[in-house]
């Protein structure tokens, strides 16, 4: 059994990766800012401001969520696994797309950001329904910014 000082520093880890990840691809995306203004966008494509929101959103639901988690079930070791991995594929996705502006490289990441985004809260829910209904809202976000990135590739 894990002791409350434990638990607490175990949710203080998970925000600092949550926010790490955020930082590091925001850094990425504003890298990439000017060439991604000038990228051909299907008419479907959501207003500027609306993505920055959703990533907020998703960030800050994923940092409570990882509090809750991680108190509740400590990390199993898969579901540690695929958060390294989903967290490593979306700044991964970030550098390609934004700071690159390789949209095709882009589109294979974010498919496979889609696809762990899956496998990890179908792992999640197996052991926290709660977090599975918290972060179904990422691999659902995921999927729609891969059709975008698809569109995008074909347009530019």
């Amino acid at each position: 059994m894990r002791t409350k000082k434990q638990k607490i520093w175990a949710c203080v880890w998970s925000v600092v990766a949550v926010v790490a990840v955020a930082a590091i691809g925001g850094v990425f995306v504003a890298l990439g800012k000017k060439w991604f203004s000038g990228l051909e966008r299907p008419d479907q494509f959501p207003p500027d401001y609306v993505i920055p929101i959703m990533w907020t959103i998703i960030y800050i639901v994923f940092a409570i969520d990882m509090c809750l988690f991680v108190v509740k079930t400590g990390f199993p070791k898969k579901v540690l696994a695929l958060l390294i991995v989903n967290g490593i594929q979306n700044v991964l996705w970030c550098l390609l797309f934004f700071a690159l502006g390789q949209t095709f490289l882009g589109l294979v990441v974010v498919v496979l950001v889609t696809i762990s985004a899956f496998c990890l809260i179908f792992e999640m829910a197996k052991h926290s329904m709660v977090s599975f209904y918290l972060t179904a809202i990422y691999p659902i976000w995921t999927c729609i910014a891969t059709c975008l990135n698809l569109a995008m590739w074909i347009l530019n």
